[in-house]
C-alpha cells in the first residue's frame, strides 16, 4: 500500500543522491587533469620552438660559410695573376698545342738572349724565327724586350734566353719558353736548330 511505497522510496533516495555527491567530488579532479593536460602540451610546445630555433641557428653559420667560402674562392680565382709578360711558362701537354701547331699558329716567333748591359741583365733579340707576312712586329734584331721586369729580368737571366711566340697584328706576345744551352726542355729538350727547321716551313 502507501506506507510500503513510501519506505520504498526513502530506501532508494541515498542511491539517487549519490552520485551527485560522487560528481561533486570528481569535479575538481577532472579540472586538475584538464589543467596538468593543457600544461603538458604547452610544455610539449615550448620544446619543439627551442628545437627549430636550435636548429635554425646552427644551419645559418652553416650556410653563411658555404656561401663565404664559394665567395672567396671565386674572388681569389679572379684576383689570380696572368702570366707575366716574357715569362717563360711550363709547357702542359694536356693544354698546350705541339711544338709544330704553335710554330704554325705564331704570327711571330723572336729568340731572345740574356746580355749584360751596364752591370744589368737585358733580354736582347738575337733572331727572328718567323714573321709572317703582313704582320705588323715592332721589334728588330738587336732591340731590347722590353716586356720582362726589373725583377723577372734577375729571376730568369740564369737562362739562356727565351723562344717567344707571337700572334695577331701587330704580334703581341703568346707565350714563352726558356732554353739552356741551345736546347728548349719544355718542348722535350727539342734544339734550337729544330725549331728553326720549323719556322722555315711554316713561313
Amino acid at each position: 500500500g502507501p506506507l510500503a511505497l513510501l519506505a520504498r522510496l526513502a530506501a532508494e533516495r541515498p542511491a539517487v543522491g549519490r552520485p551527485m555527491t560522487e560528481t561533486r567530488h570528481r569535479s575538481p579532479v577532472a579540472k586538475a587533469l584538464r589543467g596538468l593536460t593543457i600544461a603538458v602540451w604547452c610544455l610539449c610546445a615550448l620544446t619543439l620552438a627551442q628545437i627549430l630555433l636550435y636548429v635554425a641557428a646552427y644551419m645559418r653559420p652553416l650556410g653563411f660559410s658555404t656561401e663565404a667560402a664559394s665567395t672567396s674562392i671565386g674572388r681569389a680565382a679572379q684576383a689570380t695573376p696572368g702570366p707575366i709578360p716574357g715569362e717563360p711558362m711550363r709547357r702542359s701537354s694536356l693544354d698546350e698545342p705541339s711544338p709544330e701547331e704553335m710554330v704554325k699558329e705564331a704570327s711571330a716567333i723572336l729568340l731572345t738572349q740574356w746580355r749584360r748591359v751596364n752591370g744589368e741583365p737585358r733580354e736582347i733579340v738575337t733572331e727572328i724565327l718567323k714573321h709572317r707576312p703582313g704582320t705588323t712586329l715592332h721589334y728588330s734584331v738587336g732591340d731590347e724586350y722590353e716586356l720582362a721586369g726589373v725583377g723577372f729580368r734577375h729571376e730568369h737571366a740564369s737562362s739562356d734566353g727565351n723562344v717567344i711566340f707571337m700572334e695577331g697584328s701587330p704580334a703581341w706576345m703568346r707565350s714563352a719558353y726558356s732554353y739552356h744551352g741551345e736546347r728548349v726542355a719544355a718542348f722535350g729538350d727539342m734544339p734550337l736548330r729544330r725549331l728553326r727547321e720549323l719556322a722555315r716551313s711554316a713561313k
